[in-house]
């Protein structure tokens, strides 16, 4: 078993975009990756649009998401008394 920290980008992975600070987006050890001297993904636009449409593919709203969504929402509409928000003062 790897040790956490292996699984971390390191700091050549400044600046990538597949970067997401607590992992890579695309390669498992990204330390490996750096083992000869260059990331096959550093700066890949291609793998990062693979990424991406990967991402929008699999993604699914959680109840969280769906429930700040309509929370937002129901802020927006006018009330009937006029007020945006009539639970915003109390007076």
């Amino acid at each position: 078993m790897k040790h956490q920290n292996q699984l971390k980008p390191i700091g050549k992975c400044k600046g990538c975009r597949l970067n997401l600070k607590k992992r890579c987006g695309v390669f498992i050890h990204p330390k490996e990756m750096w083992d000869r001297g260059h990331c096959k993904g550093f700066m890949n636009e291609d793998l990062y649009q693979d990424y991406l449409a990967e991402q929008e593919q699999f993604h699914a709203k959680t109840p969280r998401e769906l429930r700040q969504e309509r929370s937002k929402r129901n802020k927006a509409e006018p009330h009937h008394d006029g007020l945006t928000n009539p639970g915003a003062s109390r007076w």
